[in-house]
């Protein structure tokens, strides 16, 4: 009989040593295991038994079994412009978002002016640590030096994560690099001691895309073991500039508002929206495997930050409206498209929306790819944002400090989910107990209202800069006093 690979989620505190007998008498191998996620190969029969077996709250196909799944950083080249001056950018202009985020409402004139000012703050982040859940860092960019003038060492702590986890594997040699770049530009704004908030955090690497990164699951599983080891009693938030997608295939019908109907197109007029990346249209998808171990992060102190994605969609809460909208594949059966994709809309995590770099009558706009609704916790600026990043043919921006490394402008919700995620380190400097609830609340107190278009619409799935009913929230952090200065342009 043929087997399939699946990831079998057990509940919480049960009794393990018993659940690894139940496996055993059906002579099924655990392959690799979390805290609550086993991977294991499974026939039919063996499936249908374990379905009804009480210790077990999920069972999925894995990741690799999925073709209609794929994992996405959030974040796409843009070219060399900046916000102020398109076309035209160079290595004297900051993070807008800095400056932007310390004000109450919008200080540029329009949308290419250049404002010259100091972007001013006394939170660093010090003896904070940041985790970038990304493509990796480069460590020895000069945007992580303890020291602008790089006379310091990196802040990037390059630990062995099995070692410092108490845990058994092997860290690749390409563990510490970057592939792509959008781990480096992710952590410069975060952490960057230029372009970035927490300026004297703790940056640490947990990869898990391109070469010798981790696997999804095991990053969650060695992050929370690590976080609960650590004796320096420094408080963890963790930065996850990533979405899970699903692929619009094989449609057969779908519910859409309790209303059946059949057919095989995607609707945009029942919110089946989503860009084509080349081969799929893609919608936001949903891991209960992956969010259960988030959860168990949670709930051990860990502070998690995750983007809202760019699959131009409305991301819904449970009970409303568009939550229980459905397309059914013909390979999968029934797949929510309007829930959000994991992890930035798992429930607890803070989730971000982008901010365009244009305004419309006056006010911010959304980016038009950035999904939203409902779900949303906190829009902030994710467009045009110029931070470090890997040296590459094509790139572009040369770091004056050192020319061997370099600078790039990128656009996602990403981006935004990174000056958050570099906010709230800065506030866990002095709040260093904070839970993710209370996080949460800082951002939701804070934040500026009614400072961002909308339609007054949750239906108009294709006005790309419509909130879809998403509360009107710009980030906003108070700039306290202004004992450290830095130019801003």
């Amino acid at each position: 009989m043929s087997t399939n690979e699946y990831i079998i989620t057990v509940e919480k505190n049960i009794d393990k040593v018993l659940f690894l007998k139940i496996l055993e008498d059906k002579n099924i191998t655990v392959k690799k295991q979390t805290a609550r996620n086993y991977i294991c190969d499974l026939d039919s029969d063996n499936l249908n038994y374990l379905t009804s077996v009480r210790e077990i709250s999920n069972i999925d196909l894995s990741f690799d079994n999925r073709n209609d799944l794929q994992f996405k950083l959030n974040g796409q080249i843009f070219g060399n412009f900046f916000k102020n001056q398109p076309n035209n950018v160079n290595n004297n202009y900051l993070n807008w978002g800095l400056y932007r985020n310390t004000k109450t409402s919008n200080p540029f004139p329009d949308d290419f002016s250049v404002v010259s000012d100091y972007f001013t703050y006394n939170l660093t982040g010090k003896n904070v640590d940041v985790v970038i859940q990304d493509s990796g860092i480069i460590p020895d960019h000069p945007e992580f030096n303890e020291k602008n003038d790089l006379t310091g060492q990196t802040r990037v702590k390059q630990i062995d994560w099995y070692t410092e986890a108490g845990s058994n594997g092997v860290i690749g040699n390409n563990f510490y690099t970057d592939q792509n770049g959008h781990g480096t530009h992710v952590a410069g704004i975060v952490a960057g001691n230029t372009y970035g908030w927490a300026k004297e955090a703790n940056i640490y690497s947990l990869k898990i895309f391109n070469n010798d990164s981790l696997g999804i699951l095991e990053s969650f599983y060695l992050l929370r073991l690590w976080h609960n080891n650590k004796v320096n009693n420094n408080p963890t938030v963790v930065c996850m500039s990533w979405s899970l997608l699903g692929y619009y295939d094989n449609i057969v019908g779908g519910n859409y508002r309790n209303q059946d109907w059949t057919g095989n197109n995607k609707d945009a007029f029942k919110g089946l929206t989503g860009y084509h990346d080349g081969s799929h249209y893609v919608y936001p998808a949903r891991s209960y495997s992956i969010e259960t171990e988030i959860q168990d992060c949670i709930d051990d102190g860990i502070i998690f930050i995750g983007c809202a994605g760019d699959e131009y969609h409305k991301i819904d809460i449970l009970g409303g409206q568009d939550y229980n909208n459905y397309f059914t594949s013909s390979t999968f059966g029934n797949q929510f498209y309007h829930r959000g994709s994991t992890p930035g809309s798992a429930n607890n995590v803070i989730c971000v929306g982008n901010i365009n770099s244009i305004t419309k009558n006056n006010l911010e706009t959304k980016d038009f790819s950035s999904n939203s609704g409902p779900r949303i916790d906190v829009f902030s600026p994710g467009t045009n944002i110029i931070s470090s990043y890997i040296n590459r043919s094509g790139v572009y921006l040369k770091d004056s400090r050192d020319e061997n490394y370099s600078l790039n402008v990128l656009s996602g919700s990403s981006m935004s989910c990174a000056q958050i995620a570099g906010m709230v380190a800065c506030m866990l400097q002095i709040r260093p107990n904070w839970t993710q609830n209370e996080v949460k609340n800082w951002l939701n107190e804070q934040s500026q209202t009614n400072q961002i278009y909308q339609t007054g619409l949750d239906v108009d799935y294709t006005v790309k800069d419509s909130l879809w009913g998403a509360n009107n929230k710009f980030s906003y952090m108070y700039p306290n006093n202004p004992t450290h200065s830095i130019r801003k342009i």
